[in-house]
């Protein structure tokens, strides 16, 4: 059973709590608060992804031009295809390229959106193994992965055109642009390809080129705008050296900012929300539009805050989408665009209070689903796990591991449940539809034992059923119900 909501912007501001319980000064922008649902939020199907793909970090892509989905976690790569049954049914397949299922620090897939071109990236720290696939994988080409002078951890891999004026030595179709981009523990850098991923040139930086900049160096999933303008997040920049930080130049407390590319990646330049604040704990996340639109959203304090931008330069005002819905902890927003007034963000969240990563925290996550078709004046929530959570008490966003180098010590309340990782991801389709992919913590006796926290991890597909989705031409006419709704956009 899930959960239905309703938000609308309103001018009143919320206190945000800092990691640590530290107490932030009240926002500067305006916030989110309840209002009655006008119009029902979407529904979602779930689909559990088989046991043997270890899904943790998930990340998904469909070709704008076919019909399946592709889905990478751990060192699987899955294709799932989707009947036209109501509800559907769904078919995995593993199809895992050989090149790609060695080894993994870090897993990305992503898809071009503009061509169909997947791929599949496997960081092995100072490079990734990657492949590529134009045909649903059926068949998979291997990728140079990197370029040089590529940092070793927490890498991504974004696709589309190139920017006018094209490079010299650039495919005159101009659609062969890919980004890689990866960090060190202080700089973030990136490197471009102008044959659609195949090679790389050197890495340049990204964040922290500009010691004005003070940015954090790990970063989020890169994305391309239909003129190949690049974006590449991170979560927090213009910000300022913490006691345990002043060694190693390092800055909390910024702003999410994106760093931006109208080159084809030769320079970046690094924009901020200028109000906007930031948790220090998760990547923020952005997607564009297909007239250009610039969407960013992020854990701020404990809340989830989307905006839209114009390339980075302007911003529009913050939305609250977890506090109305009495979520006083958050983690892992991801937001898809299709239309330039419409997007999804997904995200967990509880109503438990205090610090969540800590030991004795004590809440119930769920994932969400929040949509908008307004450009973001009103939102629709969807709580699509409703009485069976993802996960119980603390979330270990450290990195920390039991019998690992960064261990905590004994007698440290620093959590060690570290069963989401670092992010997940959303997705459309071609018609617009929505589709989510998360890790699934608690899916067999922790359903109903409230004592225990997580019992193993699962791999899960959200797949929107009714309501619109984010392409207008695609709405259902008036008076369809849910199955025709399914059959007519399967």
């Amino acid at each position: 059973m899930d959960g239905e909501y309703s938000s609308v912007r309103t001018r009143r501001p919320v206190l945000a709590l800092l990691a640590l319980g530290a107490l932030a000064p009240l926002l500067a922008s305006p916030v989110t608060a309840s209002a009655t649902a006008k119009r029902a939020a979407p529904t979602y199907q779930q689909y559990y992804a088989p046991a043997a793909a270890n899904v943790v970090e998930p990340s998904i892509g469909v070709n704008p031009r076919g019909t399946d989905s592709l889905f990478s976690a751990s060192t699987s790569t899955y294709k799932v295809a989707f009947d036209s049954g109501v509800p559907a049914k769904a078919t995995f397949t593993d199809v895992s390229p050989t090149a790609t299922s060695v080894e993994t620090f870090d897993p990305i897939l992503t898809t071009d959106r503009y061509t169909g071109r997947t791929f599949v990236s496997q960081l092995l720290l100072g490079c990734s193994l990657t492949a590529f696939t134009d045909d649903d994988a059926k068949s998979f080409q291997n990728s140079e992965g990197c370029g040089p002078g590529a940092a070793e951890d927490h890498q991504t891999l974004g696709a589309g055109p190139l920017h006018a004026p094209l490079p010299a030595t650039a495919p005159i179709t101009g659609k062969e642009g890919a980004y890689y981009c990866a960090q060190n523990g202080v700089d973030s850098g990136c490197a471009a390809s102008i044959d659609g991923g195949k090679t790389f040139g050197s890495a340049v930086p990204a964040f922290n080129q500009d010691p004005a900049n003070k940015c954090q160096a790990l970063s989020g999933h890169l994305k391309v705008a239909p003129d190949g303008t690049v974006y590449l997040p991170n979560k927090s920049c213009f910000g300022k050296p913490t006691t345990d930080q002043l060694t190693d130049g390092l800055y909390d407390d910024g702003k999410p900012s994106v760093a931006v590319s109208t080159d084809n990646g030769k320079t970046y330049t690094v924009r901020a929300d200028p109000v906007g604040t930031s948790q220090d704990e998760d990547d923020n996340t952005v997607d564009v539009s297909r007239n250009g639109r610039l969407w960013m959203a992020w854990q701020q304090g404990r809340n989830i805050s989307p905006t839209v931008g114009t390339q980075g330069k302007t911003w529009s005002t913050a939305s609250n989408l977890s506090l109305p819905l009495g979520l006083h902890n958050t983690h892992f927003a991801s937001v898809v665009t299709g239309d330039a007034d419409r997007a999804a963000v997904s995200f967990y969240g509880t109503t438990a209070k205090g610090d969540d990563q800590q030991t004795p925290f004590r809440g119930e996550w769920h994932y969400y689903i929040a949509t908008t078709y307004d450009a973001g004046r009103t939102w629709t929530t969807r709580d699509v796990t409703g009485s069976d959570p993802v996960k119980r008490n603390c979330v270990d966003n450290q990195g920390t591991k039991p019998g690992a180098r960064n261990d905590p010590p004994t007698g440290s309340m620093i959590c060690k449940e570290r069963d989401f990782y670092d992010f997940m991801d959303i997705g459309i389709d071609k018609t617009g539809r929505v589709l989510g992919i998360f890790t699934d913590a608690c899916s067999k006796a922790c359903v109903t034992n409230r004592s225990l926290g997580q019992d193993g991890t699962q791999g899960v597909i959200a797949r929107q059923t009714t309501g619109r989705g984010l392409y207008a031409a695609f709405d259902p006419k008036p008076g369809m119900d849910s199955r025709s709704l399914s059959s007519a956009r399967s």
